[in-house]
């Protein structure tokens, strides 16, 4: 269990961040495949569960930022989530793991160097 300074913490984990946004959306333009949509439809199917609704969203379009905190605590997302990934092909799902890749390197390199 990592216990260093939450502050250097929270910078390899925004550094992570960027880069799997980054890897992601040049990964979508390279292979021109369309953002997903499962984070929406989790996020509806968790506030159709609790009986709530987002605050401000338009009409079919939901931010996962806006739902109350306590739902994301205590309620796993996959089995909100339209697909878990489980029915497809292992072949189809590498390419998802070099943007995952790329967070922990770079998470994991920028708090090494914090802490040099």
């Amino acid at each position: 269990m990592w216990t260093g300074n939450p502050l250097i913490g929270a910078a390899a984990g925004a550094a992570g961040t960027t880069t799997l946004n980054a890897v992601t959306y040049l990964d979508m333009a390279l292979r021109g495949r369309p953002s997903s949509d499962t984070p929406q439809l989790a996020v509806e199917r968790l506030t159709d569960a609790a009986h709530t609704s987002v605050p401000g969203g338009a009409s079919g379009t939901t931010t996962a930022s806006a739902v109350p905190g306590r739902c994301w605590a205590s309620t796993p997302v996959s089995p909100w989530a339209p697909s878990t990934g489980r029915r497809t092909d292992p072949a189809d799902r590498v390419p998802d793991l070099v943007p995952h890749l790329a967070y922990g390197l770079v998470t994991t390199g920028a708090a090494r160097a914090a802490t040099r």
